[in-house]
């Protein structure tokens, strides 16, 4: 799970990247900042948590902390940004956070072609900020947040999904639902009414990861809450995620998060 987030640069951070040719993230992640993805160029296939998103050029993309998510797809140029609660708190009052993060109720924000022109500008304003270090980057992500709630109220319908992004969402939203009952891909196919080939073949062209892939990370992501939240042994959160073996589950659970199980509980500990 993403760790990466540089606290040195006042907890907000912000970066631009093009690349040629197909490019998969190798693995859902997920952090404790804010996410803003603009895709400048290019189309792009999104997993948010349970939800499967067809990104194309001028969509902004909006992820909270803790939500697992992942990209696939050809070539592109995007802008990416990342913030802290407290980078806003540092700045603005509590009831101003709250209202200018409202706009992260929406994962993904289609601007129409009046509205997109203003929102490069302040894009472009904090790529400059950033790199310069200049404290003013806190207003313009607040004047940011504010358009992408106006823009996020006046084009919600415009989202429609093609058939094929709705069976993915469809099947995102199940795993997610019921990752502690599955016992493999083939109860999945059934509940679907397809093959298990085309249900996999399906799934990993639009995500770029395997079913089994994308189910051991919802219940990974759910044991790290446990492991924290809880007093529950390692044996008892393995089960109650899904896995049949809580030898297993550490296997998994170290492949993912470099640590065992009670070494994330020991260094997460609250």
């Amino acid at each position: 799970m993403d760790k990466n987030f540089n606290a040195n640069k006042n907890l907000f951070k912000a970066e631009i990247a093009q690349k040629e040719g197909i490019l998969n993230m190798p693995a859902l992640h997920y952090h404790n900042e804010y996410e803003i993805y603009y895709l400048e160029k290019g189309e792009r296939n999104y997993i948010i948590n349970d939800k499967y998103f067809k990104i194309t050029q001028g969509d902004f993309v909006l992820i909270s902390p803790f939500e697992l998510h992942k990209t696939a797809g050809g070539g592109f140029k995007r802008i990416l940004l990342n913030f802290t609660l407290d980078y806003l708190l540092e700045y603005y009052t509590d009831k101003t956070t709250d209202k200018l993060l409202g706009c992260f109720k929406n994962k993904l924000i289609r601007p129409s072609r009046e509205q997109l022109p203003y929102l490069k500008t302040l894009l472009e304003k904090l790529l400059e900020a950033d790199k310069t270090n200049d404290n003013s980057s806190f207003i313009y992500l607040g004047e940011l947040l504010i358009k992408l709630g106006e823009c996020a109220r006046e084009g919600e319908d415009k989202l429609a999904s093609a058939p094929d992004h709705q069976r993915v969402s469809q099947i995102t939203q199940y795993i997610n639902d019921y990752y502690k009952d599955l016992g493999n891909i083939s109860q999945i196919a059934r509940h679907f009414y397809v093959s298990k080939y085309h249900l996999c073949r399906l799934f990993k062209q639009a995500t770029g990861v395997t079913i089994v892939e994308y189910l051991n990370n919802i219940r990974i992501k759910n044991a790290c809450c446990m492991l924290v939240e809880t007093k529950k042994s390692i044996t008892e959160i393995s089960f109650e995620c899904g896995f049949k073996s809580s030898n297993y589950f550490s296997n998994i659970f170290k492949k993912h998060t470099k640590m065992t199980p009670s070494m994330y509980r020991k260094f997460n500990k609250k």
